[in-house]
């Protein structure tokens, strides 16, 4: 389990540039609440390497990423499509303390 820290006003986890590691966003109880599940899922990274995404269980978002520069800040922002008529958008963002470990 990662520790989340505040930097400049974000919690941010800290992370290894040479870390490859799974991150995972989940939605489930937003999703519970309006009654959907997720139909797909983007993944975009600025100043980190997005190496895969993947939907999991209709509700959670698990994103492989690598890479960053140490003594960076950087961010992965998920976002999501369900699966209602009409469909609902919405993302979330990842921030990243890079540095050796």
């Amino acid at each position: 389990m990662e520790t989340f820290v505040v930097t400049g006003g974000k919690p941010t986890i800290a992370k290894d540039p040479a870390a490859v590691l799974d991150y995972t966003v989940d939605f489930t109880d937003w999703l519970a609440v309006v009654a959907d599940t997720i139909a797909s899922a983007t993944a975009t990274g600025d100043g980190i390497t997005v190496d895969s995404s993947a939907v999991v269980g209709g509700t959670k978002v698990v994103v492989w990423a690598s890479g960053g520069a140490a003594l960076t800040i950087a961010s992965i922002t998920v976002r999501i499509t369900t699966a209602s008529t009409p469909a609902r958008v919405d993302e979330r963002t990842l921030w990243f303390k890079l540095k050796q470990r």
